[in-house]
Formats: C-alpha cells, sequence, structure tokens
C-alpha cells in the first residue's frame, strides 16, 4: 500500500492483457479510493512477493519461478510505472524441503 493510503500494488502471477497483448507478469496498481485497477505493470513471469520501499517510490517484485535456479527481483518505479532494473539472484544450492 502506498505511504498515503490510496494505492495499493498487487501481483497478477498468472499475467494478463494491457491493451489487447498478453503480459506473463503483471502489477496490478489498485485505486482505493475508486476501487479499481488504476494501470498495471509490465514485469516477468510470476511475481509474486512485492514490497514497497518506505518513501513510496520503489516497487520490489519477486518472482516465483526464474531459470534453472535463478532467482530474480524486479525493481520498479511506481510512479513512471517503469522497470528501474532487474536484479538475477544466483542459484540456491539448498534443494532441501523446508525453510
Amino acid at each position: 500500500m502506498s505511504p498515503d493510503g490510496t494505492q495499493a500494488y498487487v501481483s497478477q502471477f498468472a499475467g494478463g492483457y494491457v491493451d489487447g497483448r498478453y503480459m506473463p507478469g503483471l502489477v496490478a496498481v489498485v485505486d482505493l479510493d475508486r476501487g479499481r485497477v488504476a494501470t498495471r505493470i509490465a514485469v516477468d513471469a510470476h511475481p509474486f512477493a512485492l514490497a514497497l520501499a518506505a518513501s513510496g517510490e520503489d516497487l520490489y517484485v519477486t518472482h516465483y519461478f526464474h531459470r534453472e535456479g535463478q532467482g530474480l527481483v524486479t525493481h520498479v518505479d511506481v510512479k513512471r510505472t517503469a522497470i528501474v532494473r532487474r536484479i538475477v539472484l544466483e542459484a540456491d544450492d539448498d534443494s532441501g524441503e523446508g525453510s
């Protein structure tokens, strides 16, 4: 949720359509005053957990599945609704069960 409480950010794990084009991953920006999606931000496939910086300007999106065991975090500028960078995390050798 934005610091002023007017917007919420929701990961669309299965993706969706924007302007008639399918996007494999989206983050919906919800206008809480109007109770509807204001815009969608296209990100890589399977967006999962979201973390908003205290400033309310930077959103970090983790992705559930990525290539060959690597992790992925997408850094989004919410004011510009644009991807700033993709942070690829090294493969985790711990393939054990549990946390």
